[in-house]
């Protein structure tokens, strides 16, 4: 996909959503980081279920965007008990039923870890709503291959639960190469959409190499 001049950020490109495929499974090479690709998907005025693979990028994000009204799983005001990830049944109930009053309420931007996306699907389903209204957008997609091996059964999961939604998009800068990624059941066959910036956008590092003896 031929990024135009004129783009600097994603979220200033319209036009991108028609180019996109619908309503199915897709890999999406943004090729360089910092492009606003993630705020695109947020800002689009669609549900958007943004899914991360750390919190503090969850947070990071929900931070810029205090304004806005946008939900963070398990987030209750607390930054330290968020990060601490400890949480009390009684909590875990309080947790879902701010995001069943969010998703009541109309609510659209869903931050939430890999690890609690279960928790997301079972919330709207608690609602009466269909997850086929909703694009789950798998931020940083790539890091799931290093985690498989230390957290395989939350890896998972994850996959399983991502085959209920219609559409998913699978985000990254630094994706895994295609041999690699058609080893796996979950990525084999996906439609790849592989960003091209213009010249003007790209500036390689000029690196000295310095020899020691």
């Amino acid at each position: 996909i031929i990024v135009p001049e004129s783009i600097k950020y994603l979220s200033d490109w319209t036009e991108l959503w028609s180019i996109l495929p619908k309503n199915e499974h897709i890999i999406l090479d943004k090729k360089i980081c910092g492009c606003g690709a993630t705020e695109m998907f947020i800002n689009s005025g669609k549900k958007i279920i943004l899914a991360a693979p750390r919190k503090q990028l969850l947070f990071n994000k929900y931070s810029q965007h205090l304004r806005d009204n946008f939900h963070l799983f398990r987030y209750m005001g607390d930054k330290k008990r968020y990060f601490e990830g400890i949480t009390t049944p009684e909590e875990m109930i309080t947790i879902k039923s701010n995001l069943y009053d969010y998703i009541q309420k109309g609510g659209q931007v869903i931050l939430t870890p890999y690890d609690s996306l279960g928790y997301v699907v079972e919330q709207i389903k608690q609602c009466g709503l269909s997850v086929d209204d909703w694009i789950v957008v798998v931020d940083e997609f790539q890091v799931i291959f290093n985690d498989c091996q230390f957290k395989p059964v939350t890896e998972y999961e994850l996959y399983r639960t991502l085959q209920e939604f219609q559409s998913v998009v699978y985000l990254s800068a630094t994706p895994y190469l295609e041999k690699y990624l058609d080893m796996s059941e979950q990525f084999r066959n996906l439609t790849i959409c592989k960003l091209v910036w213009p010249d003007s956008m790209v500036k390689k590092p000029q690196i000295e190499v310095i020899h020691t003896s």
